[in-house]
């Protein structure tokens, strides 16, 4: 056991071990209440362009796909009233058009 300390040591295998970068808690809302201020005030058009600029940029890096809108979507529909769910199924339709 000492030898395997001792290489671990040596060896500094420790660092040589990939890591994988993630956002913490805290810096989501902080991003999330930056993106909501930068919205602010923004008519409904805007914001709507906003969206689907954001998801076709999303798809071209990968942070964006129809696995993750739906999965949005599940998470947030039993949220919404009947009329805000139906608004919510139009942008989705209207996202998934641009694929």
């Amino acid at each position: 056991m000492a030898d395997l300390k001792k290489f671990v040591k040596e060896k500094n295998v420790e660092s040589a071990a990939p890591r994988k970068e993630t956002a913490t808690d805290e810096e989501k809302a902080r991003d999330a209440w930056e993106q909501a201020r930068r919205l602010q005030g923004k008519s409904q058009s805007e914001l709507l362009s906003s969206l689907l600029e954001a998801t076709e940029t999303g798809r071209r890096d990968g942070s964006f796909s129809q696995e993750s809108l739906q999965r949005f979507m599940q998470t947030v529909s039993p949220l919404l009233n009947a009329a805000q769910r139906a608004r919510l199924d139009e942008i989705a339709k209207m996202i998934e058009k641009r694929e």
